[in-house]
């Protein structure tokens, strides 16, 4: 995974967030990331302490939340969650026919904002 473009996408998100409130500089970042994205935690983690240097977001605590994946079954429609990507069969039916959605690429939930200097 590429994690460079997609974690400046995160960081020019939570500087909107900032700015928007007013606020001088960010204390806390929340970014939210699909449980079989394949994204790693601590990548992303330091690829957002390294890049938001010089930004109101710079030395904000980033924390990670998973959000699940789900999965679907072809045959009687039951939604369910997935805990692999390679799910084979629906627990209601039995079906082989199951759609796994690795759940949402990383978003950012959440800003903190400090209101005094930066």
């Amino acid at each position: 995974m590429h994690e460079g473009p997609l974690v400046r996408g995160l960081i020019d998100t939570a500087v909107r967030a900032v700015e928007e409130h007013g606020a001088a500089s960010a204390t806390g970042v929340t970014i939210v990331i699909g449980d079989l994205t394949g994204i790693d935690d601590e990548s992303v983690k330091t690829h957002f302490e390294v890049m938001s240097e010089g930004t109101p977001v710079a030395r904000a605590a980033v924390t990670i939340a998973r959000a699940p994946a789900t999965a679907a079954c072809w045959d009687c429609a039951h939604s369910f969650e997935a805990t692999s990507a390679d799910e084979r069969a629906c627990p209601v039916c039995g079906s082989g026919k199951v759609r796994v959605a690795p759940g949402p690429q990383p978003y950012v939930s959440a800003v903190d904002t400090y209101e005094g200097e930066a």
